[in-house]
């Protein structure tokens, strides 16, 4: 029986060029959760202010949780109000300890022009995030990886490509935490079994999450990154809908309801 819906927003959840397909597609999976008593989570890089704009402007369902800045920050409801799970704050503050995000982007912005800063609203406590030429994306994976190793810094680099532009993203989080540790940090919590739980997912930053022990989901527009996981995994628990975005989420949703229902 599946309890929880995970979703990563761009590309995934949100209706690609609101196609009314996909419209009806989320509908479809609104009314499919709230019949079941499926939790719903986002799972997504973007800040909660930016998930909260995606929310109005593509008219999605309010989430019973979210999960932001790739991993990095999770929310709760609390008096109606979605607020910072403090608890998951003060792990991950253990984790980064001595180094902060104002340490880390004063690093890497050292490298060189070749690695820049994100803006301010693209960072958090946790979180360090540069752009780069996605072009020069071996040599800037290269390099990350070397300083990290060098300096003995307690930070994984997350790299993944702009939906909407040209450039390359690195997200430098503590050692181990994605998308998939924070969730699966709070499913330990809530007492939440990993098979009892669907992921969705599009791109490299939802490899981890979707070749996880969760009922992965690949929609049909997933990128080269992610597929490429999925190969190199070969994981049995990984499905790969035909349907683009929402689509895809209501296909992989319905496939392992007859899977695990019966």
């Amino acid at each position: 029986m599946i309890k929880v819906l995970a979703s990563d927003l761009d590309g995934t959840f949100i209706p690609i060029n609101d196609d009314p397909r996909h419209r009806d597609a989320m509908k479809q999976i609104g009314e499919f959760i709230a019949e079941q008593q499926i939790q719903l989570i986002y799972v997504s890089g973007r800040s909660w202010e930016l998930i909260q704009k995606a929310i109005v402007q593509s008219e999605l369902p309010n989430p019973d949780l979210a999960i932001c800045d790739v991993g990095s920050e999770i929310r709760v409801v609390e008096k109606g109000n979605f607020v910072r799970f403090e608890p998951y704050r003060e792990h991950l503050r253990v984790l980064l300890e001595p180094w902060t995000n104002a340490k880390l982007l004063e690093a890497v912005d050292s490298f060189g022009d070749w690695i820049w800063p994100q803006p301010k609203d693209c960072q958090s406590a946790f979180k360090a995030s540069f752009f780069f030429d996605f072009s020069e994306q071996e040599t800037v994976e290269r390099a990350v990886r070397d300083w990290i190793s060098e300096n003995t810094v307690r930070v994984s680099p997350i790299i993944s490509k702009q939906i909407d532009g040209d450039h390359g993203l690195v997200d430098l989080l503590p050692i181990g935490v994605n998308k998939a540790y924070a969730l699966q940090w709070w499913l330990q919590r809530s007492h939440t079994p990993l098979d009892a739980v669907v992921f969705c997912g599009d791109s490299g930053n939802d490899s981890a999450a979707v070749n996880s022990e969760m009922n992965g989901v690949a929609v049909g527009n997933a990128d080269q990154h992610l597929r490429q996981s999925i190969q190199e995994n070969s994981s049995k628990n990984v499905y790969q809908a035909t349907g683009e975005s929402t689509s895809g989420v209501l296909e992989g949703l319905l496939h392992y309801h007859s899977r695990l229902c019966c």
